[in-house]
């Protein structure tokens, strides 16, 4: 990705095209609706947390850093962290300095970090006064508190198959990161970006964590962006391209392989918008997709295209609708909106979760008052959470002493019973 607050120190950016993709025709459109203005310090990438409608915006604030920011969905900042990566060599033995397109987890499925949701920053190493300027030449994904925009932990990559992390982007059910190395796009395990693994790798433990790699299917090294958009249930990986004179946003549809891994449905991408380089538009940056919040779409609109004018005084998002031809459909998935499960039997409580998209997972058994017999007394997670779709949520079920005591009763063979019986007279 160009890093666009480093354009001043003169520095030229190389674009790779592929021969003949640019002839590709369009496959789809979106409408511009709108543009809105924005802080310059917002340069780098952006995304969006649905539940709460925030905004989040990264970018370069010196060479040695990148800042964090949150906005409401009207763009009103409401926190910032000008020094988002941790400098301390201890906490940060790579040097990472440079964040790129951001994305926001709202479902959290790392063993160590379940129900937290989290900013993942992709970090590499970007010092323009050195040679190379990648210092360390391996990229990690940052996790980052999203109300404190305190940075909490990294996991690095592993080395060989990527050298530098520009973006990252969560499907909608929370379980694979993607990225890019080069042309290749990449997918990784969003349980494996957890407190533990980034412990063992600054402990020396554990390497650097590889991701399935889809095959080199991108027109260009230089992705500045990218978001999830589903399409009749199907995602699809939005990504901003440049391509030099003009830039596109294209979409891979996204299906699942027979283990569970990610796979392209097609290698050809389709073409959902594009527009040619101009001094109002001179740089392409992050993507986002909002659904309705409160009632209408933050910013009047769906898709969301960040770009830097020529003169750098401030940013830009370009606002997108669907238009006829483009791929319609809904910026997030179903998830599981957990329902209140209490004093509902085992059966309604299955009816209930599947309704919300939801599944019935651990069921114990509690001594409990004959009025509650059979009923749901407690579950984890709480009524309201948010969860990937069909989430497993834990009950309990009362059950009345007398039942419990008859449950435990051995069970007795006929001779038993017989002796038992002579005894007893």
């Amino acid at each position: 990705m160009a890093r666009r607050m480093f354009a001043r120190l003169g520095l030229l950016i190389g674009v790779g095209v592929l021969v003949g993709w640019l002839a590709t025709p369009a496959l789809a459109d979106w409408k511009l609706n709108s543009t809105s203005g924005a802080s310059v310090a917002y340069n780098q990438g952006m995304t969006f947390d649905q539940a709460h409608g925030n905004f989040f915006f990264d970018g370069v604030s010196s060479t040695i850093n990148s800042a964090l920011y949150r906005t409401t969905s009207a763009l009103s900042r409401t926190a910032s962290n000008t020094a988002v990566i941790p400098t301390d060599p201890q906490a940060n033995p790579q040097g990472y300095n440079h964040a790129g397109d951001l994305s926001f987890d709202p479902v959290n499925v790392s063993i160590t970090d379940t129900g937290k949701t989290r900013v993942l920053l992709p970090l590499e190493c970007y010092y323009p006064d050195r040679t190379p300027s990648n210092t360390c030449g391996s990229g990690a994904f940052g996790v980052v508190d999203p109300t404190t925009l305190s940075f909490l932990y990294y996991v690095k990559l592993w080395t060989p198959q990527i050298q530098k992390a520009m973006w990252d982007e969560i499907t909608p059910d929370g379980h694979w990161i993607f990225t890019s190395a080069g042309t290749h796009l990449l997918a990784y395990n969003a349980a494996d970006i957890n407190k533990q693994r980034a412990d063992y790798q600054l402990q020396g433990v554990w390497g650097g964590l590889g991701g399935k790699d889809l095959g080199a299917v991108l027109a260009t090294s230089n992705v500045s962006g990218a978001a999830f958009y589903v399409v009749s249930g199907v995602p699809r990986l939005f990504l901003a391209l440049n391509l030099g004179t003009s830039f596109q946003v294209v979409s891979y549809g996204i299906g699942a392989a027979s283990d569970g891994t990610p796979v392209l449905l097609s290698s050809t991408p389709t073409v959902e918008t594009s527009l040619n380089q101009s001094s109002s538009n001179n740089e392409p940056e992050g993507l986002a997709v909002t659904d309705l919040f409160n009632g209408s779409y933050p910013l009047g609109s769906v898709l969301h295209w960040q770009m830097l004018p020529s003169i750098k005084l401030s940013s830009r998002i370009l606002n997108y609708t669907a238009s006829s031809g483009a791929s319609s459909g809904s910026s997030l998935a179903a998830r599981c909106t957990v329902p209140n499960l209490k004093n509902h039997t085992l059966k309604q409580a299955r009816n209930l979760l599947g309704a919300a998209h939801c599944s019935l997972g651990t069921v114990r058994a509690k001594q409990t008052s004959r009025t509650r017999r059979g009923k749901v007394i407690a579950q984890h997670p709480k009524p309201g959470a948010r969860l990937a779709a069909r989430s497993r949520v834990s009950v309990v079920v009362g059950i009345h002493l007398a039942r419990r005591l008859v449950a435990e009763q051995p069970t007795l063979s006929r001779d038993q019973e017989s002796r038992k019986r002579r005894a007893d007279r």
